[in-house]
């Protein structure tokens, strides 16, 4: 049987994330995935590193200046992987956010920013509307000019992993929790790999499983109550249209949500939506009402494509899903900070849910501060807020 301090069961960007922590910090680390690191959510999200312009809608402020920061520091220190982006947000006369608004807006996002030159915006000087090739102008009464970053999620999360692997994490992929069971103090997690049963012992365990988090919460012995949350797919297409080398923050002529049209490659990708769903994570695609919907919204900014020709310009399409908590408001409105979830009868089980890519290392240091409550500090092997992180290498 295996030793761990902690076993983490998720290999996303949020489990990569604490495993990088949590070994920094001197822990013994096991993280275990049922397939391949950055598989499924964290390689199928909007690939931004944002602060989130849209959160201050529904006052999200400190989401908002914890993401700033966030994007400060990888800006700087995982260069590589993360590179700042000029975003441009028309308004049309038929837009529900005003200038005014807009302005307001992106004021408070410098604000938050810590007046930080990547926080600067400004409003566009109508002789320069036109170097947004090919956008509809006909009723266009403003346009702004803000900075965010873009990266690439699965390099990012590969490489978050390496890092963690780097200072000792033993990660293992293809590995199926199967039983998490409370004996005594600690926990046996069982595991399956190509039919073979591996048990490791563990003094704590991390539940960052994402969208199949609440599966791995009905595994614990003795059983707990179910989650009260809801798994909210967002759809993307890539489209063979040149890619610009800006982003466009668009509001969506249906329903006022924000959709982006980014590079991507060297080709357009457009997304994302919201669509609360039941089925399995396993499952998830884009349905063709998603795939209309963004078609839709691209065809009536650029008026050039006609939605069947964008329907032929498909280059493929992907849906990651996200843990929203469950309640009553439009999925687009619900609260993106990170839950964190302890039983009373398994104080040395967590489970992360929700949370954003731009934030994981937020979510990692509280997940650290539990671990210290648990079993006490370690001896540090790196700081963590001094790591640097590069392209992984090829496996």
């Amino acid at each position: 049987m295996k030793d761990a301090d902690v076993v983490i069961i998720g290999g996303g960007i949020l489990g990569s994330g604490v495993a990088q922590c949590a070994s920094a910090a001197g822990y013994r680390v096991i993280l275990v995935d049922k397939n391949k690191i950055a598989k499924a959510t964290s390689s199928n999200s909007s690939k931004l590193i944002h602060g989130g312009l849209r959160y201050l809608e529904t006052a999200q402020l400190k989401l908002v200046y914890e993401s700033l920061s966030e994007r400060s520091f990888l800006l700087a220190n995982a260069k590589d992987l993360v590179r700042p982006v000029k975003f441009y947000i028309p308004v049309y006369q038929s837009s529900q956010r005003k200038p005014w608004q807009l302005f307001a807006g992106l004021s408070l996002y410098y604000l938050l920013s810590g007046f930080n030159r990547y926080g600067q915006f400004r409003r566009v000087n109508r002789k320069e509307w036109a170097t947004i090739t090919g956008i509809r102008q006909e009723g266009m009464i403003a346009l702004f000019q803000y900075w965010d970053a873009q990266t690439d999620d699965y390099l990012l999360t590969s490489s978050v992993a390496q890092s963690a692997q780097e200072m000792g994490a033993e990660i293992y992929e293809n590995c199926n929790c199967t039983k998490i069971e409370k004996k005594g103090e600690s926990y046996v997690v069982e595991t399956e790999s190509k039919g073979e049963i591996v048990k490791i012992n563990a003094k704590c365990v991390v539940n960052a499983a994402g969208p199949w988090g609440t599966e791995i919460a009905k595994k614990l012995v003795p059983r707990v109550p179910d989650l009260e949350v809801e798994l909210v797919a967002g759809s993307h297409v890539l489209l063979d249209i040149s890619a610009s080398d800006h982003i466009l923050y668009l509001e969506s002529h249906q329903d006022t949500r924000v959709v982006f049209v980014m590079p991507w490659y060297g080709k357009t990708l457009v997304g994302t939506t919201e669509s609360a769903v039941k089925e399995a994570p396993d499952t998830f695609k884009a349905s063709e009402n998603e795939i209309q919907y963004l078609c839709e919204i691209y065809a009536h900014y650029f008026e050039q494509y006609s939605y069947q020709e964008l329907k032929s310009l498909i280059i493929r399409t992907f849906c990651g899903a996200r843990v929203l908590p469950k309640n009553s408001f439009n999925p687009y409105k619900r609260s993106r900070e990170t839950m964190m979830k302890v039983y009373p009868e398994h104080q040395n089980v967590v489970t992360i849910l929700g949370g954003k890519l731009t934030t994981y290392r937020v979510t990692a240091k509280q997940t650290l501060v539990w671990l210290e409550k648990r079993l006490g500090k370690r001896t540090q092997v790196a700081d963590f807020d001094k790591i640097a992180l590069t392209k992984p290498k090829a496996n």
